[in-house]
């Protein structure tokens, strides 16, 4: 189940902001990293990022990985053009955990339903 937003500082966090945050504190270059990233994914499109930056991990159901040193950032992409991520970990050992690649696979399934019922709208962002 997706995670739901709490309140932090007046603002709406979630889930995988929440997740971001817990890491910041021992890992604050890999999260910067991370969101440096998502500043140019509107600008460049995930892919240009290169291979060992976003990738697959799951290539049946289209789950894609962000590595920032030992942070992995899961994702997939809709409509060919908005990449909804799910959550993060810390690496730890050579292959992806399958419990996360499924986890990701289960969020995605999750919004596709929201999406397909009409429980999620799309915006275009303006000044993109």
């Amino acid at each position: 189940m997706i995670a739901p937003a709490q309140m932090l500082e007046g603002e709406m966090l979630c889930g995988l902001e929440q997740e971001l945050l817990e890491f910041a504190e021992q890992h604050e270059a890999c999260v910067l990293g991370i969101m440096q990233f998502w500043k140019n994914i509107p600008r460049v499109g995930p892919r240009q990022l290169g291979s060992a930056i976003y990738h697959y991990v799951d290539e049946k159901n289209e789950i894609y990985e962000f590595v920032k040193g030992r942070l992995r950032v899961l994702c997939f992409q809709s409509d060919g053009a908005i990449c909804v991520c799910c959550h993060a970990f810390l690496k730890q050992s050579q292959l992806t955990p399958k419990a996360k690649i499924r986890r990701a696979v289960l969020i995605k399934k999750e919004y596709e339903a929201a999406l397909a019922s009409g429980r999620i709208k799309i915006q275009a962002e303006e000044n993109l």
